[in-house]
């Protein structure tokens, strides 16, 4: 998947070299085997991504498939991890608005027909998906939950009080246990209504203390983006953690730039590169103000690499140019 999107932005080369490099990395591959969910999430992201570049590709003409196709690869990423129905809305408009700006000649009304009706079946098939799993939820605990019962847990304990100016990801031995932490009051409800309570209860912190939250925020900053050496790691998770980001983060800069700097060869490809970096941004974002651990930051490595190929292959060029892959690029 990440080939046929980075051949698709980049050229063959870049997706050759993206490919190669989203398997040896390090975090995907420890991930793989401590988390096994997570490569399927990740693969799905990917899936979306990939429709969603299809959809707006003016060489090839929509069919009714495509947008069926499109929903149940939101539907199954949906399932697999509620977090990415953040994202969903910003990538409805990000089509609807790559489409307004190829209309050409055509009205606006006509331009946005077909991608209008194709987003609202898309969304219908998601529904589909998540509905299901909303009745069951609500038949086991007689409480609304949309997938899981996680985002109130995450609200309440990434934004206590207990770590007062500077986000602490993993609680140390002299801070009170996550479970201690819950008012005891509040013990007795089932997993859905504690869910909720504690929802209500890590948006009061947000309130009250808005320059405490928003400190909070910004050093959530460096505790998702962590790529070097940590004392409280052990000697596996900082060789994986280096290997990993701190190998690629300049690359992945530079490939940004590059981007930013409009240095890719086909102008269409330049606008539709920015759906990752729209992804990129609103992912961060949402982990950035609620809850950071290094593997939240997993699936926007995947799709950064992307851009960590495109900087390297660039850097390579003369080089490249004298051998056989040069008509790859």
């Amino acid at each position: 998947m990440v080939y046929r999107i980075a051949s698709r932005l980049f050229g063959d080369l870049t997706g050759i070299v993206a490919a190669l490099w989203v398997a040896v990395y390090g975090y995907f591959v420890y991930y793989s085997a401590a988390l096994m969910t997570e490569s399927f999430y990740i693969l799905s992201i990917l899936w979306v991504l990939d429709n969603a570049l299809l959809l707006i590709d003016e060489d090839r003409p929509n069919k009714p498939f495509h947008w069926v196709l499109f929903g149940v690869s939101l539907g199954v990423t949906a399932l697999l991890r509620q977090v990415f129905l953040l994202f969903a809305p910003f990538l409805f408009a990000w089509i609807l608005l790559t489409v307004f700006l190829r209309r050409g000649n055509t009205s606006i009304v006509q331009a946005l027909r077909q991608p209008f009706f194709g987003l609202f079946a898309s969304g219908l098939i998601m529904l589909a998906f998540i509905i299901p799993i909303t009745l069951f939820n609500y038949q086991q605990f007689d409480h609304f939950v949309l997938l899981n019962t996680n985002s109130g847990y995450a609200l309440f304990w990434g934004n206590h009080p207990v770590h007062e100016y500077r986000f602490v990801p993993i609680f140390t031995p002299d801070m009170p246990t996550y479970q201690e932490l819950i008012p005891q009051e509040l013990l007795h409800l089932n997993e859905a209504q504690l869910d909720s309570a504690l929802r209500e209860l890590g948006a009061s912190f947000m309130r009250e203390n808005p320059q405490r939250y928003l400190m909070l925020c910004l050093t959530r900053i460096p505790a998702y983006f962590q790529f070097g050496y940590s004392a409280q790691s052990s000697m596996l998770s900082n060789i994986v953690r280096i290997a990993s980001l701190g190998v690629a983060l300049p690359f992945m800069l530079f490939g940004l730039f590059k981007w930013g700097r409009g240095k890719v060869q086909a102008r269409s490809k330049q606008w539709d590169a920015s759906l990752l970096v729209l992804f990129a941004f609103i992912y961060t974002l949402a982990h950035i103000m609620t809850w950071a651990l290094v593997r939240y930051r997993l699936p926007v490595d995947a799709v950064l690499l992307q851009f960590a190929a495109f900087a390297l292959v660039g850097l390579l060029k003369p080089v490249i140019a004298k051998t056989r892959w040069a008509e790859l690029q």
